[in-house]
């Protein structure tokens, strides 16, 4: 995996697990040591087991691992990092890939303790639940879900601690079936088709409390409209950051909101343009 500042400049490239995994690795970026920088918390895709990793920040070594499912589980996590219990570290947010029933679970970032343990959809549900995190909603940190591939694009907003429903939505079509990423950033939740739809990136803003979500603030086409290989979506600082599916080569794209409008501020190629397996944002 490569590691790149503000300014799209490459500051480390390592492997995160065995050299001979071919299933991707999903990331995400938060201060989970408490030290003020932020770290980097990576779980395999598919064909991996449910092993999270934590790397420092600043050294890039190892600081925690574990395995977030049953370590026989293959199917990969989905892994985001939000402050949830109110402490000064972000705490572990996973969401079982497809193969597994759509269990969240919020790790403690300091103990490595389970705070929360739930099913975001039916759980004879298989096709994957990706998650994101935010300590925003309600003065407490929530955890937002997207149905994976099989599953209409439902997203959902639960209290990260108990796991009870704040409030859900369709962010497409509800024929569409490809699943569906999510994001949570300070403009409030920002979602991105799976495989199989236009790359139409869609921006949500919560209207009050459990009110729910206003209303679509705007559209954005990710990359061509032609695209369909789905897109993978993070939040970032000021906006959001997404990178192609399968079938794009690893183009990223940062997002920044200005004023009322927001563009793409930032973009570039983080492997080898020919490489066509997707880019995991984090």
């Amino acid at each position: 995996m490569n590691v790149y500042d503000a300014d799209n400049h490459l500051i480390k490239s390592f492997l995160a697990y065995d050299s001979n995994f071919r299933g991707g690795v999903r990331v995400a970026t938060a201060d989970v040591t408490g030290d003020g920088v932020p770290d980097i918390i990576t779980a395999p895709g598919p064909g991996g087991g449910p092993h999270v990793r934590v790397f420092d920040g600043v050294t890039f070594a190892v600081v925690r691992e574990f395995m977030a499912y049953d370590p026989a589980f293959t199917g990969g996590v989905f892994v985001a990092a939000s402050k949830i219990n109110f402490d000064n570290q972000a705490d572990i947010i996973t969401g079982a890939g497809a193969g597994g029933g759509p269990h969240v679970k919020v790790f403690d970032g300091a103990t490595g303790a389970t705070l929360s343990s739930f099913f975001a959809y039916d759980p004879r549900f298989t096709g994957g639940v990706s998650v994101a995190g935010s300590n925003s909603l309600n003065g407490a940190g929530s955890v937002t879900t997207g149905a994976g591939p099989g599953g209409g694009p439902h997203v959902r907003v639960f209290d990260g601690l108990t796991g009870s429903l704040d409030f859900e939505f369709f962010a497409y079509e509800a024929t569409f079936r490809g699943g569906v990423n999510v994001a949570q950033t300070a403009l409030g939740i920002v979602t991105a088709p799976g495989p199989g739809r236009q790359p139409l990136v869609k921006q949500y803003e919560f209207s009050g409390g459990l009110g729910g979500v206003s209303y679509v603030e705007k559209d954005y086409m990710a990359y061509d409209a032609g695209f369909l290989g789905g897109v993978n979506v993070a939040g970032g600082l000021g906006g959001f950051i997404t990178g192609a599916g399968p079938g794009g080569g690893p183009h990223v794209r940062i997002w920044q909101q200005f004023g009322f409008d927001v563009s793409v501020s930032h973009e570039f190629f983080a492997f080898d343009p020919a490489f066509r397996g997707g880019v995991f944002v984090g």
